[in-house]
């Protein structure tokens, strides 16, 4: 069954840098502190591909998938744009590493 988000819910924006692309991410949580929403600004011509992760992800985490699951199959993935040194491998990876944050608030 589906977890519907409320009306007002926590958010909190992260800044993943990929090289000469900024992504500005939002995670959004419900009054329980559950991650239920991610929504993504990207620079640079890649926000059909954020928005191709981001949606998907949403519905994935509304319908019960954990938020350890999401980031470990979203990890290590490394395709353009790539950041440099330090920075995510991709898209995905930086929204994995951002991910992992909140696996660490709940363990």
């Amino acid at each position: 069954m589906r977890h519907r988000l409320p009306t007002n819910r926590q958010g909190k924006i992260h800044t993943i840098l990929l090289g000469p692309v900024t992504i500005e991410l939002t995670v959004n949580k419900d009054d329980e502190g559950r991650v239920l929403e991610l929504f993504g600004k990207c620079t640079d011509g890649y926000q059909g591909e954020v928005d191709g992760m981001c949606i998907p992800a949403s519905l994935a985490l509304q319908y019960g998938c954990p938020v350890s699951v999401m980031a470990e199959k979203l990890r290590w993935r490394d395709y353009p744009p790539h950041g440099g040194p330090g920075q995510p491998k991709s898209i995905s990876d930086g929204i994995a590493i951002v991910l992992e944050e909140y696996v660490k608030e709940i363990e």
